[in-house]
């Protein structure tokens, strides 16, 4: 639970909510490439403004798993490795 916390506050989501089989997550306004991506990656999900809608899959227990898989397909995280090396000229 602590890590789905931490990935809340890194992206800036206010609220995860889970109903059922669904859940809502609130904070974050998807931009158009991010919404195709969502529905692709995850069919009959729904983004709105501010907010977006997921299917859940998994059992009871493992819906934070889910939901931080989710965040990180959406959300990749930017690593030090990732960042272009800049070299001070000569």
């Amino acid at each position: 639970m602590a890590h789905l916390r931490a990935e809340c506050v890194r992206l800036g989501l206010r609220s995860v909510n889970v109903s059922g089989d669904r859940a809502r997550l609130r904070g974050v306004d998807l931009p158009p490439s991010k919404r195709v991506r969502l529905e692709r990656l995850f069919p009959g999900a729904r983004a709105r403004d501010n907010e977006f809608v997921v299917p859940l899959l998994g059992p009871t227990p493992e819906i934070a798993h889910e939901i931080i898989d989710l965040l990180a397909e959406l959300f990749p995280s930017e690593s030090p490795t990732d960042k272009p090396v800049v070299s001070a000229a000569s």
